[in-house]
């Protein structure tokens, strides 16, 4: 449902932020082909977090609440089947100590 609405934004001309985890290459390559379809250009946002710092946030959540709780499988799923982007899919980093500013500096050059 996610992919066909995202498609159907971009053919109305509308830009699109695909805001999931796409944690494997096979999930990019299905927005990357729609973007492509649609003569719109693609580009991966990577948030580098190392996997123990994911760990840490995930329990924190467990106790907090603040977000959506993720069950233990479809974690563990996510952790062990990344994929992590490789530079043919255009990809912007967001490394640690990183401000969002510096983020959209490197937007205008996609």
């Amino acid at each position: 449902m996610a992919y066909q609405r995202a498609d159907e934004e971009l053919s109305t001309g509308y830009d699109v932020v695909f805001d999931a985890t796409n944690y494997s290459r096979a999930q990019r390559d299905i927005l990357r082909m729609n973007a492509n379809r649609q003569g719109a250009h693609s580009a991966v946002i990577f948030v580098v977090v190392p996997a123990e710092e994911c760990r840490e946030r995930w329990r924190a959540n467990r106790s907090s609440g603040a977000r959506y709780e993720v069950g233990d499988e479809d974690f563990e799923r996510v952790i062990d089947r990344f994929d992590p982007p490789r530079a043919d899919e255009r990809v912007i980093l967001f490394l640690p100590g990183m401000s969002v500013k510096d983020l959209m500096t490197g937007l205008t050059h996609v």
